[in-house]
């Protein structure tokens, strides 16, 4: 295994991967394999991280291309950015196969612009909106173009890094010098590096010239080098942190010794039938290799001396510890093994191989602002990874052999298909571009540019995938003077500082050790305490509850309980800033087996169906599946293996199968800790169907009591073994037994009485008004409940302490939204849990279940930026929890009061059937899918 970090290989390694996330990594024998992995044995041959093309021209019909060649990331420098947004859209959501898309969008460069999708920019106002436009679109990076002027890309590079943005340039009227001096990121081609260093300046006039001739021209450009003066450059470029991006494969082929092998191998692509669908210039491009060949003996000379004067500097920016990296400028050359070309021409300059493989996996990632997901192979990571059948630490060229190609967790079909399925085919473009009309409109209306004007001359702008009520505010934002608990389970910060830019943390520390920019608004919060937003992992939710969650720092929630169709509308309205709430993820609808209970269950007999069933429901965007209570380990087996294919988890709420049923079954979660009862139980309440709900659920609490001691405790160990999470949502089943009933009823009362929730319904409200829910009058009933509450205080503080996952979720229905989680909270330290530790199952643990631990769960540099604020100690006494003094969500301080008119989410629709999902299963029978 060759990591990616430029180390030795580890021999015999072995490489755990869980959903799309490598879970485990280590020589054989060392690393902890759970039983019911599949095994992949890749005995002899060599594993490396999925490589990243840094500079690319991505079009429609490459995607499948990049991905037979190992290449799993790449980033686009050359479109417009509705479209590369739309492509990397349907790529994440599987509806297209590619690599995953970071893009640029449109280049900015000065006007006339020489490109259909280039912004012509002439004063800072408009290259700050521009930049925030871009961003607004899913932009990762700022790319200019060579008309570019100093002044304006100081303001371009400003804005861009205030956003969290990289800005790179093909530059030529502003050199490498003084690009450097107004902050860019890095140099594409190496461009503006001989104007910094020439003797004389170029007599040609470059725009002149037709393309093709242009683009000879600018590599005899390159003789022009002064090799002091370019050695004193380079100090500065090191000094500045510019990488340099050389795109050697595509702009130095000419000169190497490898072109006529390469256009043999072009021509083999141009004539492959499977590849029908790549379109007749790029394949006769392939057939000639016209465009590198020099014609003119002088050209040849000069242009030699051009490459040899860049080789030199990219070894000597290297040794002095500045970033090369690695782009193929994919253009009409063949995706992917463009990639593998620019590698081994890096090794044929000089770089060994380590540093190499290097540069295209770890320090690409780190560019792009990924590497604590992509990049490297390390517990935590993404999945994306590369067999190939020979080392490439002995031959580069080894990289050719690929054998397996991992994404996301997922093995990739590495074959050509002539029916391949591109993203949405890019169009013609006709001014003005969708930016161009958008500063037009802004111009014409001033005040409608989505800038939110604040107190003390601040200002928000709105972020692609960012709720509009988490509009990021201008600068940076730094809390200061609290005691930070960071939801990792060490020693809280005292004194600490967190600072936040746009939606995300920039960094957290003690004060004295984390740098507060001077431009940064600074907020005094000494003397409070701060904590990650807090997520529940079970909640039935209804339009009306949105604020109440976000009132009580709860600013990520988990739904189980409604149509997928629905719950997409209510993610959709949420992140859109139509309505104001928690950020959603959700289950949709529940599998069962037939006849389903509830209005918006599946009832499934058939687990071919059963899988069929997942990726529908994984098609409208649900982040997990819930299985109900009549589900057979067949049928979870089914759906499970759907579900982890397609990188999400799966819970249930069971009856019919135990726990360790279940657990064989591969389930990854046990909702209301489900399915125990069934495994360790002396004797079987089964609830009588002609009771009402509420003796139901009454009944199903008694069965706890009946659980043996010594078969939980095995269980327990077996459980945690096949790394099963418990969800015991006690807020709402153990309440009837807590010593905290009457205080939780006192509480809900108050909440009844207040009259900025009337849009809570009468019968919620009627609930809380009387707890009369939780209040069993039958004295035996009680007693038995109580035994039942004992047995799973008996069992819960076991199970964490074995390395069992217990996640936080509150069974929210009826309950006080926001309120029930922390209740939940509150009781896991009844049962025995640290205040520390209930914390972080209701931050980390939760956030790593759903699969977005690199974005939420934790306060750490890169997060997004969802914190509490606490009037007192948590850590002295959970209740603690309830003194919210201020919440943020995305970087945004949410208003926290309640509004009588407060308009939630699109309504639940009553639904009828047969269900969307019966349709779509029923006609994938007839036409025999």
């Amino acid at each position: 295994m060759i990591d990616g970090r430029g180390g030795a290989p580890l021999r015999d390694a072995v490489v755990v991967i869980e959903g799309n996330r490598i879970s485990a990594v280590g020589r054989r024998g060392s690393v902890v394999v759970p039983a019911r992995a599949k095994h992949l044995d890749i005995s002899g041959k060599f594993i490396l991280p999925g490589l990243i093309d840094i500079h690319v021209h991505y079009n429609d019909w490459m995607g499948e291309l990049f991905l037979a060649h190992g290449v799993t990331t790449v980033k686009d420098v050359g479109n417009y950015v509705e479209w590369a947004a739309t492509a990397s859209e349907e790529i994440d959501k599987r509806l297209a196969r590619g690599p995953r898309l970071f893009f640029t969008g449109n280049g900015l460069d000065a006007p006339p612009p020489a490109r259909e999708h280039f912004i012509g920019i002439e004063n800072p106002e408009t290259a700050r909106r521009v930049v925030q436009l871009l961003h607004e679109r899913g932009a990762v990076a700022v790319k200019v173009r060579e008309k570019m002027t100093a002044d304006l890309l100081r303001v371009i590079t400003a804005e861009a890094h205030r956003l969290g943005m990289r800005v790179t340039g093909h530059i030529r009227k502003v050199d490498a010098r003084e690009a450097a001096l107004a902050g860019i990121d890095g140099l594409e081609h190496v461009s503006g590096v001989v104007q910094a260093t020439w003797d004389r300046p170029l007599e040609t006039d470059l725009d002149a010239l037709n393309e093709y001739v242009r683009y000879i021209e600018e590599r005899k450009s390159y003789a022009l080098i002064n090799p002091k003066k370019a050695a004193i450059l380079d100090d500065l470029l090191v000094q500045k942190k510019v990488a340099l991006i050389p795109t050697i494969s595509g702009r130095w082929r000419m000169v190497s010794e490898r072109l006529d092998e390469y256009a043999r191998e072009d021509a083999e692509f141009a004539s492959n039938p499977l590849l029908a669908y790549v379109p007749a210039d790029a394949r006769r491009m392939w057939e000639t290799s016209a465009i590198y060949k020099l014609e003119k003996a002088g050209d040849a000379a000069l242009v030699k001396t051009g490459w040899e004067k860049i080789r030199e500097l990219l070894l000597r920016h290297y040794s002095k510890g500045g970033r090369v990296l690695v782009g193929s400028d994919t253009y009409l050359s063949v995706p992917g093994l463009s990639l593998q070309r620019e590698m081994q021409m890096l090794v044929n300059a000089g770089f060994t191989t380590r540093q190499v493989i290097a540069m295209a996996t770890r320090d690409n990632a780190e560019f792009l602002g990924r590497g604590s997901e992509l990049g490297t192979i390390e517990r935590g990571k993404l999945a994306d990874l590369v067999v190939v059948n020979a080392d490439p630490l002995v031959d580069i060229t080894a990289l050719r052999r690929v054998d397996m190609v991992i994404k996301d967790g997922r093995v990739e079909d590495t074959n050509y298909h002539p029916d391949f399925s591109v993203p949405t085919r890019r169009r013609t473009l006709e001014r003005p571009l969708w930016i161009e009309r958008r500063l037009n409109e802004e111009a014409a209306n001033p005040g409608t540019n989505g800038i939110e004007k604040k107190a003390g001359n601040e200002t928000a702008f709105p972020s692609a995938g960012v709720p509009m009520e988490a509009n990021q505010r201008a600068g940076v934002l730094a809390l200061v003077g609290a005691t930070v608990i960071d939801g990792e389970g060490g020693a809280p910060i005292r004194n600490g500082v967190i600072v936040i830019r746009g939606d995300r943390i920039v960094s957290v520390g003690r004060a004295g050790k984390v740098r507060v920019p001077q431009s940064a608004r600074v907020i005094d919060i000494g003397g409070k305490y701060v904590i990650p937003g807090l997520i529940d992992m079970h909640v039935h939710f209804d339009s009306w509850m949105g604020e109440m969650f976000l009132a009580h720092g709860v600013t990520t929630i988990k739904d189980l309980g409604n149509d997928a169709v629905w719950c997409r509308q209510v993610r959709d309205d949420i992140e859109s800033g139509r309505a104001r709430g928690p950020r959603f993820f959700y289950v949709g609808n529940g599998i069962d087996a037939p006849p389903p209970v509830r209005d918006h269950h599946i009832g499934l007999d058939d687990p071919v169906q059963a899988g069929r069933a997942v990726e529908l429901l994984h098609s409208r965007g649900v982040a997990a599946i819930k299985l109900r209570e009549k589900s057979t380990p067949e049928l979870i087996r089914a759906a499970v293996k759907a579900a982890h294919r397609l990188g999400i988890p799966v819970t249930g709420h069971l009856v019919n199968t135990s726990a360790r049923e279940a657990a064989l079954a591969g389930i990854d979660g046990l909702e209301h800790a489900t399915g125990i009862v069934e495994a360790t139980a002396t004797r079987h309440l089964k609830p009588d169907p002609a009771l009402t709900d509420v003796q139901r659920f009454v009944t199903e609490l008694k069965a706890f009591a009946h659980i043996d001691d010594a078969r939980a405790e095995e269980l327990v160990k077996f459980l945690a073994a096949r790394k099963v999470a418990l969800i015991p949502t006690m807020a709402n089943w153990w309440r009837f037994a807590s010593d905290r009933r009457d205080e939780f009823a006192r509480e809900d009362a108050e909440y009844s009485k207040n009259p900025s929730l009337e849009y809570v319904p009468n019968y919620i409200r009627q609930v809380w008004a009387t707890s009369a829910l939780y209040d069993i009058k039958n004295a035996e009933d009680l007693a038995e409940v109580k035994a039942g509450w004992r047995k799973v205080q008996a069992y819960m503080k076991p199970y964490e302490k074995v390395g069992g996952r217990v996640l936080a979720g509150s069974d929210t229905l009826i309950s006080v939204p926001g309120l029930s989680l922390l209740r939940e909270l509150m009781m896991l330290v009844d049962v025995g849990f640290t205040p520390m530790r209930a914390i972080t199952a209701g931050t980390r643990d939760n956030a790593n279940f759903l699969g977005q631990g690199r974005n939420l769960g934790t306060i750490a540099g890169g997060k997004l930026a969802d914190l509490v604020v606490l009037g007192a100690d948590p850590l002295e006494d959970i209740g603690n929890l309830r003194r919210v003094e201020m919440v943020f969500k995305n970087g945004r301080e949410i208003d926290r009061t309640y509004h009588a008119d407060y308009k939630g989410p699109t309504p639940k629709p009553r639904l009828e059937r047969p269900l969307w999902i019966e349709k779509l299963l029923t006609d994938g029978k007839t036409s025999g899918r």
